[in-house]
């Protein structure tokens, strides 16, 4: 700095901008690290949980479960072998497995953060069709079977890319690619049709 003074980081600034293996292995025995995890990747995982979970409350005690379970398993996670958003998102796939195994999977749609399901209307007439457009893609979407609406919440709610979500589900890259874009393509078509 041109003043000769220098400007110091806090902790927790330094490892919100740590590269992923520090982060991980410092967050091993430094919770200041494992907060920086915890707040990288809580949002994505509690967005993925609410595709479970019946109230955001649910959700939000998973959440915390799932990072509980994370920071439990964490000196076990060997950096290379799987990517950390892969190997944290199985942790969270089990857990919600776990927690919700016995109700019918369907995405609640109403659970997720505004943003996430809707785009601001401009009137209430825009307001009103994007509603029933809203809740047509829902009851497609409900119809699904649960490894495509897994797939969907993978892919769009917790915001995993292809190589993730391949990684994820010990899938090739390839197939899930193909099986994302035909769901995708599908629902489209149906959407189309419902609107006829």
């Amino acid at each position: 700095m041109a003043d000769g003074h220098r400007m110091s980081v806090t902790e927790e600034e330094r490892w919100a901008l740590a590269d992923e293996r520090e982060l991980v292995e410092a967050a091993c025995d430094d919770m200041d690290a494992f907060a920086a995890l915890y707040n990288r990747y809580r949002p994505r995982v509690f967005a993925y949980i609410l595709t479970y979970a019946t109230t955001i409350e649910d959700a939000a005690d998973l959440t915390q479960n799932v990072f509980v379970r994370v920071l439990e398993a964490l000196p076990s996670y060997r950096h290379g072998s799987t990517p950390l958003s892969a190997w944290l998102f199985r942790i969270a796939r089990n857990a919600a497995i776990d927690a919700y195994r016995r109700q019918r999977r369907v995405l609640p749609w109403d659970n997720l953060p505004e943003a996430m399901r809707s785009r601001p209307a401009e009137g209430p007439e825009s307001a009103s069709l994007h509603s029933d457009d809203l809740n047509r893609l829902h009851v497609l979407v409900s119809q699904l079977d649960r490894n495509k609406q897994e797939l969907l919440a993978l892919r769009f709610a917790a915001e995993l890319t292809i190589v993730e979500i391949a990684a994820l589900l010990g899938k090739r890259e390839s197939a899930v690619q193909k099986q994302l874009s035909r769901t995708v393509q599908r629902l489209k078509e149906q959407f189309h049709e419902s609107t006829i």
